[in-house]
């Protein structure tokens, strides 16, 4: 795990019904032809910006892995970065200090992309709980805890599971 981390909150249910099947098949010509059609609300997941009409042409989308990267994009806002950066380390042994199954509170489930990893809005949720439970019980802990405990209430507050990028 590298010391930045980046989590944005992410559209769960959209993904598992619209995108999930084509990666889960590797088919390419059928995400070529979901980013065709989604490019008006994809982003570039380096810098937000909206992608052109010849997206086909640049070499940063060149390959299935790197087209999975954009058409993620449709499922989370990559300027919305609610991750722990540089402080991702110290809260992940933190917190396995406090609660030996935690470690999937900074990361969680693999998404098959790579480097991404997912978090159900079901998990987020239960997160958030177990997390305020720790909060109250062990408020010396707090420069641990909040960080995740903040990252994770953005998406519950929306409903929402996150998508994590280390």
């Amino acid at each position: 795990m590298s010391n930045l981390h980046k989590a944005f909150v992410f559209d769960e249910a959209a993904f598992r019904r619209d995108l999930a099947p084509i990666l889960d098949r590797h088919d390419d010509a059928a995400l070529e032809h979901f980013i065709s059609d989604h490019r008006a609300q994809l982003r570039n997941p380096r810098n937000g910006g909206h992608i052109e009409s010849d997206w086909r042409d640049d070499a940063a989308f060149d390959g299935f892995a790197r087209r999975t990267t954009l058409a993620l994009t449709a499922y989370y806002d990559p300027t919305a970065n609610i991750g722990l950066g540089s402080a991702a380390s110290k809260c992940r042994f933190g917190l396995i200090d406090l609660y030996p199954e935690s470690r999937v509170f900074v990361s969680g489930g693999a998404l098959g992309v790579p480097d991404g990893y997912f978090q159900s809005a079901s998990y987020v949720a239960e997160s958030v709980a177990i997390l305020e439970n720790l909060r109250s019980e062990l408020p010396l802990k707090a420069d641990v805890i909040d960080p995740v405990l903040t990252m994770l209430q953005a998406a519950k507050s929306v409903g929402q599971g996150l998508y994590i990028i280390f």
